[in-house]
């Protein structure tokens, strides 16, 4: 292969690589608490943080089917300023809504918060009112749990891009000649 055809390679890499749209608008973040009677619970939720949504949750809490079915959420939890929340339910309908503070009272930019409260029941046949199962309320300013972001990792054009460049920087110190400090004529 000629440098020629390895600069030319290089080149069309970082014009695909900048026409790609990324998804790291979408954060990770664990989810952990716990409930009185039910024990401790933990997951995954998806954060679109760009448009401020909840994009997936994967919960686990003791004794119940894995929640991660259909979502809802909002902001300013029963009008409390700074809040948000998500509501998801399992297979067997059963509900889990976790609360939450939030900086601006916006799920744009968040980068984590505490849970404040939290609600497990199950759905009554007319889909609307629901029996409580377990629950905890530390009101906005305490604590029952936390969401947190998980450290990303980078995506793969990325870790391509990093190799391509550190061969780049070998076959450059391979090619490069020494050159004699003292050149005598």
């Amino acid at each position: 292969m000629t440098f020629k055809s390895l600069l030319l390679s290089l080149g069309l890499l970082l014009v695909i690589g900048a026409n790609q749209q990324a998804s790291a608008n979408v954060v990770g973040f664990q989810v952990s608490g716990a409930f009185p009677t039910l024990g401790a619970y933990s997951g995954t939720v998806s954060i679109d943080v760009t448009l401020g949504s909840i994009t997936a949750a994967d919960i686990t809490v003791p004794g119940f089917l894995e929640f991660n079915g259909s979502i809802a959420s909002g902001v300013d939890f029963q009008a409390i300023p700074d809040t948000a929340y998500f509501q998801v339910l399992n297979a067997d309908s059963a509900l889990l809504q976790i609360s939450f503070t939030t900086p601006g009272g916006s799920l744009v930019g968040f980068t984590g918060g505490s849970i404040f409260e939290e609600f497990l029941g199950t759905l009554n046949p007319d889909g609307f009112t629901r029996t409580e199962v377990d629950s905890a309320y530390e009101g906005n300013g305490g604590s029952v749990g936390s969401i947190s972001a998980i450290a990303s990792v980078p995506e793969p054009a990325t870790w391509a891009m990093m190799v391509l460049g550190f061969c780049g920087l070998g076959f450059m110190a391979y090619r490069r000649t020494s050159k004699p400090a003292l050149m005598v004529a």
